[in-house]
């Protein structure tokens, strides 16, 4: 089966190490987004400085690595709506061939409102003309994006971590709820990520996720639904393996539905092919 890691936190100085890992358990490719905590600011590293005084989120270690290994890595790229480069960023995922896809994080109360007030409209719309799909990590303000999945329907839209904020115990249904109801814009899809953290309170194999993942595959379908393990973020709850292998060995999953969610679907939705072999 053709696995795909639709998000990791890979140590990009140590990519043989991982893709060691990666042959172990099963996974032929991973995205990369690239993370290595927060500076003093409580910005993203690695980023850039602006002359404005604010950040410009980079992945050079993401792009050196998927250079390497094109046929086992490609990342992704966190972009600001604020960022007055913004557009040439987009640009710059569309014409990398080791670039998938965009990255926008609502993390405070003011990237909420600069949501509902249309801040992010420019941006969506440069996602749009030129063709590039998005991860969006809504927190708490999955509510406020209504108002731009039913403006920008053309915009190609997955929704991370099961639309589950972190620490959301024991309010995760709300959230979860709200993320179901996104699959009637069919241009939605659903990030089945942090799963175990976020919506299990049992050990591996993590059985209460069940429920919640017959719930996501009736909503979206396989073909909207896509796993990702959000490895290293969870390594603290769960080990790379379990993350795959709670979805993996799922009765919940027939063996059609696992080819989509376990790679089918993000390669589909980010036009990702595999690497033909030999």
């Amino acid at each position: 089966m053709d696995i795909v890691d639709g998000q990791a936190h890979l140590d990009v100085t140590q990519v043989e190490t991982a893709i060691a890992a990666m042959d172990a358990i099963g996974i032929q490719a991973v995205l990369i987004d690239e993370y290595a905590g927060l500076d003093e600011l409580g910005h993203p590293i690695p980023n850039q400085p602006l002359p404005s005084g604010g950040y410009r989120p980079i992945c050079p270690g993401a792009e050196a690595a998927s250079r390497r290994f094109p046929d086992r890595l490609a990342h992704l790229l966190r972009i600001l709506p604020n960022d007055p480069g913004f557009e040439a960023q987009v640009e710059l995922v569309k014409r990398s061939p080791h670039a998938k896809a965009a990255r926008i994080t609502l993390r405070g109360p003011d990237d909420g409102r600069a949501l509902e007030d249309g801040g992010y409209d420019a941006l969506f719309g440069a996602l749009i003309a030129h063709d590039v799909p998005v991860f969006i990590t809504v927190h708490e303000h999955g509510r406020r994006l209504f108002r731009s999945l039913a403006k920008f329907p053309e915009l190609r839209i997955t929704i991370d971590h099961c639309g589950v904020p972190i620490r959301a115990w024991p309010e995760t249904e709300g959230p979860f709820e709200t993320a179901l109801e996104m699959a009637r814009y069919p241009n939605v899809a659903l990030k089945w990520s942090r799963a175990p953290s976020r919506l299990s309170r049992q050990a591996y194999p993590f059985a209460d996720l069940t429920p919640h993942l017959e719930r996501a595959l009736e909503a979206f379908g396989p073909q909207r639904l896509m796993w990702a393990s959000d490895h290293t973020e969870e390594r603290g709850h769960h080990t790379w393996a379990e993350a795959l292998f709670c979805l993996r060995d799922s009765p919940a999953l027939s063996d059609a539905d696992k080819e989509w969610v376990l790679g089918r679907t993000i390669r589909t939705r980010l036009g990702w092919p595999r690497a033909s072999a030999g």
